[in-house]
């Protein structure tokens, strides 16, 4: 629903040029491509949310796998919560964020270049008439 919402109103024909800070806020604290939306760029917007969509999914499916796997060890009793604890998050943490770095730069960079591509695009974009 909010996407719909999100999809209507962003691509609307309004005879003004779009506001680039309202872009730049839309995408910089909405999502990434939210700017994008708003602007009339869909298909942009839209490779630009499955880019971060896909990114994030890939960061948080191991983070929660180890940390569903940590806690069952430790309502089995294999772990006791004492310094060995500490030792298997920091490993386990480790080695999750090892594997997830690429996803992480993906996940950083679409929403770097969101931002700043709703911002250069509403800055020069052409001015509309009024009808």
């Amino acid at each position: 629903l909010l996407f719909y919402a999100l999809t209507t109103f962003a691509c609307s024909t309004a005879p003004y040029m779009k506001s680039p800070a309202k872009a730049v806020m839309l995408s910089a604290l909405g999502f990434p491509g939210a700017g994008q939306f708003y602007l009339g760029l869909r298909v942009t917007a839209t490779v630009m949310l499955v880019v971060y969509l896909v990114s994030l999914i890939t960061v948080l499916m191991p983070v929660m796998s180890a940390s569903v796997g940590l806690a069952e060890q430790i309502e089995s009793g294999e772990l006791q919560i004492n310094a060995d604890l500490l030792a298997t998050l920091s490993s386990s943490v480790s080695d999750t964020m090892a594997s997830a770095s690429t996803a992480t730069f993906f996940l950083v960079g679409t929403w770097v270049v969101s931002v700043a591509h709703a911002w250069y695009y509403s800055r020069h974009q052409a001015p509309q008439s009024s009808p």
